[in-house]
């Protein structure tokens, strides 16, 4: 497996116009990682919002990405952002797809549980109301809990959690399945590197390796991608902070 940990700006990966050139530093970190490694590659993980832009929204861009995965001949999990059309208006998702070698991408799950006002919007007209007392505002691309959730495939025998879901043993209950063989994390730690926060969600993979008895696979941004085994030990790391 290989797991790729880019270092692009937060606000650059963001950029709708640096869509394309974000995707072409994803795809020579993944062409060197297949090159040099030392047994054959089954799967490539990208971390959380890889992509920003809603591939329906972008061809070209899902165009590339097709192209390039399927001249790896390797299937690739990524952390992507989607939209949904609903009665209110246009919602954010942020989730995951799986693209198979000849295939297109397909939405595995949505991240059904966000971090309370940074990334959700509360549901309660008496909460929303208070914050807007406060100045809080909803941002155009807050994330709507989501319940969308399909095994990711036979080329990914994994269970998959979007960054924060982590802190939440039932995901990886309702979620897992006999297949499984490994817990995939996709998360994005380059908003609050070198804080507090990272530790924790670290602290989270290793119970949930423990709780599972399967090892864990941290991909992230920036910081913090780890392989963890089924008794919550550190076996390699990207992060240098980390023992």
């Amino acid at each position: 497996m290989a797991l790729i940990q880019p270092t692009i700006p937060f606000d650059e990966r963001w950029a709708p116009s640096t869509q394309l050139t974000n995707l072409a530093v994803y795809e020579a970190l993944t062409s060197s990682a297949i090159q040099n490694a030392d047994r054959r590659v089954d799967l490539i993980v990208w971390p959380e919002t890889s992509l920003t832009t809603p591939l329906e929204d972008h061809p070209r861009l899902e165009r590339h990405l097709i192209e390039a995965v399927a001249a790896w001949h390797i299937p690739l999990l990524l952390g992507a952002v989607g939209r949904s059309e609903q009665a209110g208006g246009t919602r954010y998702r942020n989730g995951a797809l799986v693209i198979e070698p000849g295939g297109t991408p397909r939405r595995v799950i949505d991240k059904a549980i966000g971090v309370p006002w940074i990334e959700t919007v509360p549901t309660d007209d008496r909460i929303r109301q208070l914050l807007g007392r406060l100045g809080w505002q909803a941002s155009a691309r807050s994330l709507e809990a989501a319940g969308f959730d399909d095994p990711p495939g036979a080329s990914v025998d994994a269970t998959v959690a979007i960054c924060y879901e982590v802190a939440f043993s039932g995901i990886f209950d309702r979620r897992r399945s006999e297949s499984t063989n490994s817990l995939i994390v996709l998360a994005s730690d380059d908003w609050g590197v070198g804080t507090a926060m990272l530790d924790i969600q670290v602290a989270h993979a290793r119970f949930r390796a423990i709780e599972q008895r399967l090892p864990v696979l941290r991909v992230a941004h920036g910081d913090g991608t780890l392989h963890i085994d089924e008794l919550g030990r550190t076996q390699a790391s990207l992060n240098p902070r980390k023992p």
